[in-house]
């Protein structure tokens, strides 16, 4: 699978586990919803930046948004 997608999944199940929209999400983050959808639907890069960020709001480490990726074969 896409490693763009699989983190837009993980951030996805995240916000929607901490009971956050979209836009909430985006204000938090100083990005927009689009940016958001994008990062969900696995359509941008996630900058690390981002990731980092994320990690801050959600609680988790930075290799969180990376669930689902391991034994892959590159």
């Amino acid at each position: 699978m896409d490693l763009k997608l699989i983190v837009g999944q993980n951030v996805k199940k995240l916000r929607e586990d901490h009971n956050m929209s979209q836009k909430e999400l985006a204000r938090l983050l100083s990005l927009s919803r689009a940016s958001i959808s994008n990062m969900e639907n696995g359509r941008q890069n996630t900058s690390l930046e981002s990731l980092r960020e994320l990690s801050v709001v959600f609680k988790v480490p930075v290799t969180t948004f990376f669930d689902g990726c391991e034994g892959e074969e590159s």
